[in-house]
């Protein structure tokens, strides 16, 4: 086949499909949020994350406990200081 001008038409070439990330992604869409999925590697960090600060969250708490030589009724007390100590300690100091 040829054009009017003489010319054998060139094929173009395939442009491949984007992929999505696998990173959670916010994107703005027409003024609402749209909230992209975890790839998997990423799931599993959040995952790992979330059993280490419970961890350190309930260690924090026991050594809390334990400077009051154990004394019962404060153990909600304890684990929500233990929380914000930790939170502080993994995302920094908060803004007031």
């Amino acid at each position: 086949m040829r054009t009017s001008k003489g010319k054998t038409p060139r094929a173009r070439k395939a442009v491949p499909a984007r992929k999505a990330p696998d990173s959670p992604t916010i994107v703005p869409v027409t003024g609402a949020l749209q909230v992209r999925s975890l790839g998997e590697s990423a799931a599993r960090a959040l995952v790992y994350h979330h059993e280490n600060r419970q961890a350190s969250i309930a260690e924090a708490a026991y050594f809390r406990s334990e400077r009051r030589g154990f004394a019962p009724g404060y153990e909600l007390e304890d684990w929500l200081a233990a929380e914000e100590e930790v939170d502080q300690r993994l995302f920094g100091e908060r803004a007031s």
